[in-house]
């Protein structure tokens, strides 16, 4: 109960903006007025915060944020607290009749936890997709641009297109983009990661000549494993002889922990199978021989595989 509390306590705080207003030491009575908030609500909720966590600390009547305030924090407050909160919020009514799940999740709030992040979703991707030689690259799912960018900062030959269906992912991708001088290299289409025969321009179809797809299977398995399968089918039948570097995660809720994991490991898988469950996206199969069988009833061949056992993500090489 008390993590339930002090959870939505923080992440209200973070979303009012209060801890960054809270850099400087201020009186709860200073941000009342400069937020607009209740004294006696918000004083009280400053203390029990101060109290309970090391976010923040109080210096007589003022209060003052530390360091651990940092950007994976803000990730997790805006992705779990702010993205999922609705369904985490709605729990009783979705646990029910799941349909309006999907619908449920903030998308905006999904975008705004992935504007501080920079790069690749694992260190090792970019330079695999160089050795590979993928300079002709499809990214399904490319959030906010992250790996296109590290790809085009490393090499002035590529060029790639990315693939987005929320809009808030996509602005802020072009944004992004814009920034760094490869507009005339790298272009993000807002579209269905379901049906790229649809969301794609012919052209960019024709000059596709590998894919990435970076935690997009993983949204698949609400109601067993047959919506990835058929997704996979459809890749292989757009790009025929293509290949596919797919980073995901092993699911473990509900499994035994395995003696290589660590805690600290566990916790954030079990934290975001939770969040997939929760928010209609279905929890991803937990080791490689489901996923070899997914592979195999799609037509896939599986090449190569990279495996980090400690937070179970991997780089699964497949050829269509």
């Amino acid at each position: 109960m008390e993590a339930r509390l002090l959870a939505h306590a923080v992440a209200v705080l973070h979303e009012l903006n209060l801890f960054e207003a809270l850099k400087k030491p201020r009186t709860a009575a200073e941000l009342a007025r400069n937020h607009d908030c209740d004294l006696s609500i918000l004083r009280g909720t400053l203390e029990y915060v101060a109290a309970r966590t090391e976010l923040l600390r109080k210096l007589g009547q003022k209060f003052v944020v530390t360091c651990k305030y940092d950007p994976r924090t803000r990730f997790l407050l805006d992705l779990y607290g702010g993205a999922y909160g609705p369904n985490t919020s709605h729990l009783l009514e979705l646990i029910h009749d799941p349909a309006s799940a999907a619908d449920l999740v903030d998308r905006a709030r999904h975008a705004r936890a992935f504007t501080a992040v920079n790069g690749s979703p694992m260190a090792v991707l970019p330079d695999l997709i160089r050795q590979l030689g993928f300079n002709c690259l499809l990214d399904v799912g490319c959030g906010n641009g992250g790996l296109l960018l590290e790809l085009a900062a490393g090499d002035s030959e590529f060029i790639g297109w990315g693939v987005e269906q929320n809009n808030a992912m996509c602005k802020l991708a072009r944004g992004r983009i814009r920034a760094a001088g490869v507009t005339a290299r790298i272009k993000v289409i807002r579209g269905d990661c379901a049906d790229l025969e649809l969301s794609l321009p012919t052209k960019v179809k024709a000059r596709v000549g590998a894919i990435s797809a970076c935690n997009v299977v993983n949204e698949m398995f609400a109601g067993g494993a047959m919506r990835a399968i058929t997704w996979l089918r459809n890749l292989r039948r757009v790009f025929p002889g293509r290949s596919l570097v797919l980073v995901d995660y092993y699911g473990r809720l509900g499994l035994k922990p395995k003696p290589s994991e660590s805690v600290a490991g566990l916790r954030w898988t079990l934290l975001h199978d939770y969040a997939q469950l929760i928010s209609g996206q279905g929890i991803p199969p937990s080791g490689l021989k489901e996923w070899r069988s997914i592979y195999r009833k799609a037509g896939c061949r599986l090449v190569h595989v990279l495996e980090d056992r400690d937070t179970t993500r991997f780089i699964h090489l497949l050829r269509f």
